[in-house]
């Protein structure tokens, strides 16, 4: 289920992304930067020391990259809070869903996984378009 990759792999794999430059760029400490992103100060250790390699092992592109050092420069920079922080990783994962950069990632998890010939996620996409979600409201009754 591609939910299940994404909080298993992509969440994470961005989360480290955003500690990293918190940290090297801007120098937070790890207590900060876990505070920020709403995880505990052992999980940023973890993203740092590369135990899990969290970003080596999956899909990481300089458009993804660049994505989320403007993220977290721009949270630095008071140009968003806490909460458009999360908004925006939310929005850098969709754009991965969109792109198919989210199939590079499934693939590590089923090897099996035939891209060209999966539509899972497009068809998730089109059911979460906001006629089809007043539809859905309408139909139920609420």
């Amino acid at each position: 289920m591609p939910d299940e990759i994404i909080s298993r792999a992509v969440y994470p794999m961005i989360r480290a992304m955003i500690a990293k430059r918190l940290i090297e760029k801007y120098n937070y400490n790890q207590k900060e930067v876990a505070d920020i992103l709403g995880i505990t100060q052992a999980a940023v250790s973890y993203y740092l020391s590369d135990k899990r390699a969290v970003i080596k092992q999956f899909y990481v592109s300089n458009e993804l990259e660049v994505k989320v050092n403007e993220l977290a420069d721009s949270f630095v920079r008071g140009k968003i809070d806490r909460d458009q922080l999360v908004i925006g990783i939310v929005k850098i994962v969709d754009y991965m869903t969109k792109t198919k950069a989210l199939c590079s990632i499934h693939q590590v998890y089923e090897k099996d996984l035939r891209v060209n010939e999966c539509n899972i996620c497009f068809e998730r996409y089109s059911l979460l378009g906001e006629d089809n979600i007043v539809n859905i409201i309408r139909k139920h009754g609420k």
